[in-house]
């Protein structure tokens, strides 16, 4: 390889490394202002798909959701 293709590739890698680390881990969701006031309320709906039953809407879980 010609070592214009070397430092290419070297700079690339770097890019793609530095990129990741800028990432860095993900942080997971909050609510934005304030604790979550509908935790625990009652809810009800007029219908809901599978598993996705309305009870998720308010679980505290952020990987549970609703789904009409």
């Amino acid at each position: 390889m010609t070592r214009k293709r070397v430092m290419g590739r070297l700079i690339a890698a770097s890019v793609a490394v530095g990129l990741l680390l800028y990432g860095g881990p993900v942080l997971p969701a909050s609510a934005a202002g304030g604790p979550n006031l509908a935790l625990g309320k009652g809810v009800s709906a007029s219908g809901h798909n599978d598993v996705y039953a309305e009870s998720n809407i308010n679980d505290g879980n952020q990987a549970t959701y609703w789904k009409a």
